[in-house]
């Protein structure tokens, strides 16, 4: 537990370097200490052959004398207790005017940044040494894809789609026919999460049933999330998630 706190420390203060893990088989110089979902230690073994599921992914942190290679879920499924369903749905009724009666997409991002902050034409950032990078999008093509998101779903009867914020440094909540939702009290980002973040896009359906997605570089799991999405597939998809990690886990 120590040396799990340790980590935890590592993560928030050495400001280790983060980005998607690819290369399992990659011959590292630096000490490596693999972690599964729990933030438990694990060999590389067992790291590699849950990485290798469709279940997780992994992101890698590191400095000038250590790597961690960690496990995320790539997705996840899971049921809202009925008290958190009512006090949630209540908060997204009266707050956010969310109809919670019908599926529910969110798309969340941590902040919503001013709109002088954002790069001027599209960018792609790469890390140090080039094995991983992020894309930079001007406030052209951020709303572009807000737009894009809602005329997707403008025609589904059964789903609504909203697109939420923890924090706002400045923008407009309404811009240009785009409205974005401010996730009071960060229960969305509290209840939507893993041991490392919360999830990226969230599905909540009026029974409490939920999915969570991570978009990542490998596409795990894009078809799973777009039949979702879809509302088709639901028992036969958390059946084949609950027995891949009911397996994996009794490694």
């Amino acid at each position: 537990m120590k040396f799990v706190l340790f980590l935890l420390i590592l993560f928030t203060q050495a400001k280790l370097s983060a980005h998607t893990y690819r290369d399992s088989s990659r011959t590292q110089a630096k000490d490596t200490i693999y972690l599964d979902e729990n933030d438990k230690i694990i060999d590389k073994r067992l790291f590699n052959f849950k990485f290798d599921s469709s279940i997780y992914y992994g992101l890698r942190f590191e400095n000038d004398s250590i790597v961690v290679d960690k496990l995320r879920f790539s997705h996840l499924f899971g049921k809202l207790e009925e008290t958190r369903k009512k006090q949630l749905f209540k908060l997204f009724a009266s707050r956010n005017h969310v109809d919670t009666t019908k599926i529910i997409l969110i798309h969340y991002q941590d902040t919503l940044k001013r709109i002088v902050d954002f790069p001027k034409e599209n960018t792609i950032v790469f890390n140090k040494d080039s094995t991983s990078h992020k894309h930079l999008y001007s406030h052209k093509s951020f709303l572009q894809q807000h737009k894009n998101c809602l005329k997707d779903f403008k025609r589904n009867k059964n789903t609504n789609v909203y697109h939420f914020f923890g924090i706002n440094t400045g923008h407009p909540l309404n811009y240009d026919n785009c409205t974005w939702e401010k996730d009071n009290f960060s229960l969305i980002n509290n209840m939507f999460r893993d041991k490392y973040k919360r999830f990226s896009s969230i599905i909540i359906h009026p029974n409490g049933n939920f999915y969570c997605y991570n978009f990542n570089d490998e596409g795990k799991n894009l078809k799973v999330y777009q039949d979702i999405i879809k509302n088709k597939k639901w028992d036969e998809h958390i059946d084949e998630f609950s027995k891949r990690l009911q397996t994996l886990n009794s490694l």
